[in-house]
């Protein structure tokens, strides 16, 4: 009867211990309402809502080529004790007209600065926003994007929603950055 009673306690204490799993469709709701996800907690896709953004997808605009890389990773903060699925954004952008590459990322790797990071999953499920921090992003070329799939997962909205915040202007001696990325594109999954 002791080890009955011992095996069901370690159990339980186990279980206690287990972090606290939040799908992340919730994520949003302690945005809203300011509450604090707690220590520990690990934001999960735990209904695969992040399935249908990932991928290879292209399009084209105003003489240029677009192809977004969209992938999901396991962050894990480094300020304090926090898991979350989330998407990365990976791109190539090309000019067509002297096929010069604009902008790439496909190459760098997943943590840096210029990799589009996810942020939030809205509270439908449908539309994911992403920050952005471009190669000029210190005169103006940042933001955030959203993205949501449509056409039965054949087609993405997608979009930047300008920021335009200028750090120094004294870097800045030709004014704002061009934006590469533009503010909205219809782009097909590859």
């Amino acid at each position: 009867m002791k080890k009955i009673l011992l095996i069901t306690l370690l159990i339980l204490t186990a279980l206690s211990c287990k972090a606290q799993i939040i799908p992340i469709e919730e994520d949003i709701n302690y945005r809203i309402n300011e509450i604090e996800i707690p220590d520990g907690a690990y934001i999960k896709d735990v209904n695969n809502l992040l399935d249908k953004f990932i991928g290879a997808w292209t399009g084209t605009f105003d003489n240029k080529s677009y192809e977004f890389i969209v992938e999901e990773i396991l962050y894990q903060s480094d300020i304090r004790d926090l898991s979350r699925d989330e998407l990365i954004i990976k791109y190539i952008i090309t000019d067509n007209i002297t096929n010069q590459v604009i902008a790439d990322t496909t190459t760098l790797p997943n943590n840096d600065p210029l990799i589009i990071t996810g942020d939030y999953l809205d509270a439908n499920g449908k539309v994911y926003h992403s920050d952005y921090w471009g190669f000029n992003s210190e005169c103006g070329q940042n933001g955030y994007i959203t993205m949501g799939v449509i056409n039965n997962g054949t087609q993405m909205n997608f979009g930047l929603s300008v920021k335009g915040e200028i750090f120094d202007m004294n870097n800045c001696p030709n004014g704002p950055a061009e934006q590469v990325i533009p503010e909205t594109i219809i782009l097909t999954k590859q």
